[in-house]
């Protein structure tokens, strides 16, 4: 580290002194800092705007087929005929699975290869649609899958993320640089009235780690929104799902997984779906790891002989869902109405409990962020008062 800051300083004081290459640097410097700062604005914009684009994208391919199914046209057909028009605001996705479609490509197979034109679930729940060969009756649960109220907050959390994870590396970085040279004669000038010095011995020398450190979290948290769902397909393994795993420990995350398991499968067992057939199937449209690893233990159970209520019991620790199964089998009403009420409660509780965290979440970074200054200003002024009472 020693060395390096020596170069450091070395290549400084060569452009102190190298003319034409020092006017240079010192003119093109606060440019480039100014250009690097609008480029993660510029990012934090496009990337808060990505999510309401990618749903305004699936809400018009599900209107699509709608309309396709009601004027009892056939879709590949229809859909094929969409990307005649050359409409750019179709986007790139749709476009190439309307090509797709003209070449004679089947539905299901188009939508396996542009995997992202919709979110995961709502594929899945369009392949189990297909596999019914009833179409019409899964887009009502796509409908209800992207109807599920949000935290407003949401987005002033990520903001906040991206300014405690991207700018303030950047700053760290500065403070490193221009802390060594502010501070040594600050504790020069002070050390001549025998006043205590600043001690940053240790920022600088444990200030690169930590400032590589922030700077790696930053990067992984914008890969992580920029790959969105589809990300965890290839950074996860099928048999070890340990993002899943954490998420799963999210009480509002395990309520909306539970809700949309809950909806695919009500609507699989009235169309008569065998039912281990059914939680496997509900189970991937899910998109969930866990999930799809415990559809696995209640499919054995199945096979054991047990009826379906009691081996969900794999799938919930409460057990909430297996008493409404039960219940649902003792009316006429079907699962899915029969469903309907508590799956509306697990929506409106995953939103109350994601909004509290985030606002949890703001609140501590704030109060961070407080004691951070208040501990800098009074370490800094406190010495500075301490110079002025000695100066007079």
């Amino acid at each position: 580290m020693d060395a390096l800051w020596e170069a450091w300083q070395q290549w400084m004081m060569d452009l102190r002194v190298g003319g034409a290459a020092s006017l240079l640097f010192r003119a093109f410097f606060p440019a480039l800092v100014v250009l690097g700062l609008g480029a993660i604005l510029a990012i934090v914009v496009w990337v808060v705007s990505r999510g309401p684009a990618r749903r305004a994208r699936t809400l018009l391919v599900l209107g699509l087929l709608e309309h396709l199914v009601r004027a009892g046209r056939p879709i590949e057909t229809g859909l094929g005929e969409v990307g005649q028009t050359g409409d750019r605001g179709l986007g790139r996705q749709l476009g190439r699975l309307s090509y797709w479609l003209r070449c004679g490509v089947p539905l299901q197979t188009a939508l396996e290869r542009e995997r992202r034109l919709l979110p995961p679930e709502v594929q899945a729940v369009l392949r189990a649609g297909l596999q019914l060969g009833d179409l019409p009756r899964v887009l009502p649960v796509c409908r209800q899958l992207l109807d599920r109220p949000r935290s407003r907050l949401l987005g002033s959390m990520m903001y906040v993320a991206w300014v405690a994870f991207g700018l303030a590396p950047l700053v760290s970085a500065w403070i490193l640089v221009t802390g060594r040279y502010i501070v040594d004669h600050w504790n020069q000038l002070t050390g001549e009235f025998g006043i205590a010095q600043l001690d940053y011995g240790w920022w600088l020398r444990w200030g690169w780690l930590l400032t590589a450190v922030w700077f790696a979290l930053g990067v992984i948290m914008l890969g992580l929104i920029l790959g969105g769902p589809w990300i965890r397909g290839w950074m996860q393994p099928a048999r070890w799902p340990w993002w899943d795993a954490i998420l799963w420990r999210l009480p509002w995350h395990r309520k909306r997984v539970l809700r949309t398991f809950s909806l695919v499968l009500g609507t699989l067992l009235d169309a008569g779906m065998p039912e281990a057939q059914a939680v496997r199937t509900a189970a991937e449209c899910t998109a969930d790891g866990m999930v799809r690893l415990r559809a696995v233990a209640v499919e054995k159970a199945l096979a054991q002989g047990q009826p379906l209520p009691a081996a969900l019991r794999k799938l919930e620790d409460r057990e909430e869902l297996c008493w409404r199964l039960t219940n649902a089998a003792r009316t006429r009403e079907g699962f899915t109405a029969a469903l309907r009420g508590w799956q509306e409660t697990l929506a409106a509780q995953a939103a109350a409990q994601e909004q509290a965290a985030v606002q949890l979440a703001l609140t501590g970074l704030i109060l961070v962020s407080g004691v951070w200054v208040a501990g800098n200003a009074w370490m800094l002024f406190g010495a500075l008062v301490r110079l002025v009472e000695a100066a007079g």
